[in-house]
């Protein structure tokens, strides 16, 4: 029989988003290095000596600009994606809640489902993007490390400025193996939700088998009901 529907697992919405947030390089992060890079360059400006350290650092510059734009398409793809999640989860709850469910309205839900699956796959073609960006940039941050060693032309001022520069490249560097993890952990929640979907997906289909069931069932008492009625009526009227 059809018992009460048990509720789908709730996805702790503040805590995704906070996960959002912290894919992504800290926009005001990103300002501070934006403006020591313009410094050190600036610096260096007219000096021969310092022209390949500069086309380096140019370089690591633009390569640095492609990953933030990457990252922050990224973040905004997985949270387009996220709430399409939550949409179908509750759609699924409203028609597992339904009594009278045709085979048009599973048709379209499983189309719905087909749409998430194609949606995951774009969204893991842009982390692997991601990554492939941040790969390259750490072996840019690796050339630039090399260079710094064996540059002998910068003044202490500039110097000191490079040093910290470095430093907050590391920093960098750390927030791209963290943002690595995060979206290894979202990509595994969201594999779990379209796993709930596709679940859901069947009990539909075991509720529309239970209920078609039921309804045999019900005409088959409905039958003897009317035969039971017709033969007091006739056993009346002989009377």
């Amino acid at each position: 029989g059809i018992g009460a529907e048990a509720a789908p697992p709730k996805t702790d919405q503040s805590s995704l988003n906070k996960e959002f947030e912290e894919m992504g390089l800290d926009p005001q992060y990103f300002e501070a290095l934006e403006r020591d890079f313009q410094q050190v360059l600036e610096e260096m400006l007219g000096d021969r000596s310092l022209q390949k350290f500069r086309a380096e650092y140019e370089k690591l510059h633009r390569a640095l600009k492609t990953s933030y734009e990457s990252e922050k398409r990224l973040v905004k793809r997985c949270r387009e994606l996220h709430d399409l999640m939550l949409q179908n989860a509750t759609r699924v709850k409203s028609a597992i809640a339904l009594t009278k469910k045709d085979s048009q309205t599973i048709s379209q839900l499983q189309k719905e489902v087909d749409k998430v699956w194609k949606m995951v796959d774009l969204a893991k073609e842009k982390e692997d993007k991601a990554r492939q960006i941040i790969h390259d940039l750490r072996g840019e941050i690796t050339n630039l490390n090399k260079i710094v060693e064996q540059g002998s032309g910068l003044s202490i001022g500039q110097d000191s400025t490079v040093h910290n520069l470095m430093r907050e490249k590391d920093e960098f560097k750390k927030q791209n193996i963290e943002k690595d993890e995060k979206i290894h952990e979202l990509e595994e929640k969201t594999n779990n939700l379209l796993s709930d979907l596709r679940s859901k997906e069947a009990e539909i289909g075991k509720k529309d088998t239970e209920i078609s069931e039921i309804k045999k069932e019900k005409k088959v008492i409905q039958d003897r009901f009317d035969k039971h009625e017709r033969t007091i009526t006739i056993n009346n009227q002989q009377n």
